[in-house]
């Protein structure tokens, strides 16, 4: 008897086995005649297999996660593989793209999940963790002017960085060349300053390439206009903004009766150098965009990518920028 009803049960089990193979093969499960069955059960997967439907999720494989510090956002590929075929990709930020590769990008470190649907409707799913973008600028280097009997004594500090870690600290003297800070003497002594005007510049760098100056400026019984008309000679010369508002402050600071006029003339000359310089850069970003939109090549993409970025902030730029990101979505 007991025999008798084992045989009946696996007869019928074996009834709604068939029927549901049939069902899984003509793509019923799931649809509103018949009910969802869970992909994880272990009776969908012997009755996947035995009716021949993919039940094995796509393969993601995961190219540009920097490996070393950078102090630009990261492109990160994403290729998708499956023998049924890869239906769509599902980035970070919710956008699906059909196909099987997909582009997105990492503007700070953390964790970025995405997904790949293949035409059978399985999904995987991948964590990406990005912990290479370094985009904070150090801490600059610090120089301690003392004065005493004897003189002028300088002291330099080195600057310091918390993400990265710091590269190097670099020191100039009068416009020379960078030297490393070992070679800067522990004491720049007054007894070898000549009663003129001394511009010291250092700069820390970290691992990621960010950088942090600042400009020290010792007067050493130099007159106040012979102080600005160094630093307006200085600007001229590297058309750095720091370096510009160096030369203001002086300007601003001179006292009175010394004619100011003269001087904001030079240093507004100065200033539309820089404006003009900087609309170039506008120009030949923007053409190497529209390269970029026809071509979409990565190698395209990073060349107007480091146009843009070196950039200085504004409103093309950060327009530049929202033109990239759009570019980055359709790359190939």
């Amino acid at each position: 008897m007991n025999e008798n009803r084992l045989n009946v049960f696996d007869k019928h089990r074996c009834v709604k086995n068939i029927c549901l193979i049939a069902a899984l093969t003509a793509g019923l499960v799931g649809s509103s005649m018949l009910p969802p069955i869970s992909k994880e059960s272990t009776v969908y997967n012997n009755v996947a297999m035995a009716a021949g439907v993919a039940i094995l999720a796509p393969t993601i494989s995961v190219s540009g996660n920097p490996t070393s510090w950078q102090n630009t956002d990261a492109t990160i590929s994403i290729t998708a593989a499956d023998e049924n075929g890869v239906a769509s990709i599902t980035l970070p930020d919710g956008t699906v793209v059909n196909g099987s590769t997909a582009s997105f990008k990492a503007v700070q470190n953390g964790s970025y999940t995405v997904k790949a649907l293949d035409k059978a409707g399985n999904v995987a799913t991948q964590i990406i963790t990005v912990n290479k973008i370094d985009k904070t600028a150090p801490i600059a280097p610090t120089i301690i002017k003392n004065e005493d009997d004897y003189g002028i004594n300088i002291t330099m500090l080195p600057g310091n960085d918390i993400d990265s870690g710091v590269k190097e600290v670099d020191y100039s003297v009068d416009e020379g060349s960078y030297e490393l800070y070992s070679k800067f003497p522990s004491n720049f002594c007054n007894t070898i300053m000549l009663p003129r005007f001394y511009i010291i510049k250092a700069k820390t760098i970290d691992n990621a390439g960010n950088e942090s100056k600042e400009t020290f400026l010792i007067n050493n019984n130099l007159p106040p206009a012979k102080v600005g008309v160094t630093l307006i000679n200085v600007a001229g010369k590297t058309l750095a903004q720091s370096d510009i508002d160096a030369a203001q402050a002086a300007i601003d600071s001179l006292p009175q009766g010394v004619d100011k006029a003269k001087y904001n003339i030079q240093l507004r000359g100065i200033r539309q150098r820089v404006q003009a310089a900087t609309a170039q850069q506008i120009v030949k970003a923007n053409y190497a965009l529209m390269l970029t939109s026809r071509t979409r090549l990565k190698v395209d993409y990073d060349y107007a990518e480091s146009l843009v970025q070196a950039l200085p902030d504004s409103s093309s730029k950060t327009n530049l920028q929202n033109t990239l990101n759009l570019i980055l979505k359709y790359l190939k």
